[in-house]
């Protein structure tokens, strides 16, 4: 006997139906699902950033509900609310809810051209030097393999002074 495979209602939205009109969440988004969300952000700790906060949620009709929490509010609200309208209405209300402006300096370039952060490019980078240290070492070729083992031991000084502040 075969059993029958029971089918889900369809929401439109949470099956990736409409993956491309979701929302990308700000920071202080922490969750949202249907008709919920925490917002968490040290502003939220402040009465001032409260009373602006619940007094821009307050315009709104389709919220049914503020939870105030430890730095956060839990926001209690109907399907038809445009979530993305209500967090640029918080991010004029309140600045520091606004997502900070990204520089192009340098170590930003590098990390937008590799793709990923300049710690993981100083680690690469010393485990390429680590790596020719090496293969110059078994070649033979002693001024080449004295200057990456230099080159090398920088990288590491430079690595433990950053990340542990010792050497």
């Amino acid at each position: 006997m075969f059993m029958r495979e029971k089918r889900r209602r369809r929401i439109p939205g949470r099956y990736g139906e409409d993956a491309e009109k979701k929302m990308e969440k700000p920071r202080y988004v922490a969750s949202l699902i249907e008709g919920r969300a925490r917002l968490r952000h040290p502003v939220f700790a402040t009465d001032e950033g409260l009373a602006k906060a619940e007094d821009v949620l307050s315009r709104h009709k389709q919220i049914r509900d503020v939870e105030r929490g430890n730095r956060s509010l839990l926001v209690f609200f109907e399907p038809t609310l445009k979530f993305d309208a209500l967090c640029r209405e918080l991010e004029e209300a309140i600045p520091a809810l606004a997502p900070k402006k990204e520089d192009a300096t340098p170590k930003r370039l590098l990390e937008m051209l590799f793709g990923v952060s300049m710690r993981k490019i100083e680690v690469r980078c010393l485990f390429g030097t680590m790596l020719f240290t090496a293969l110059m070492g078994f070649v033979g070729s002693g001024k080449v393999h004295q200057y990456a083992a230099i080159g090398c031991l920088g990288l590491i000084m430079r690595h433990l002074w950053v990340r542990r502040k010792a050497i």
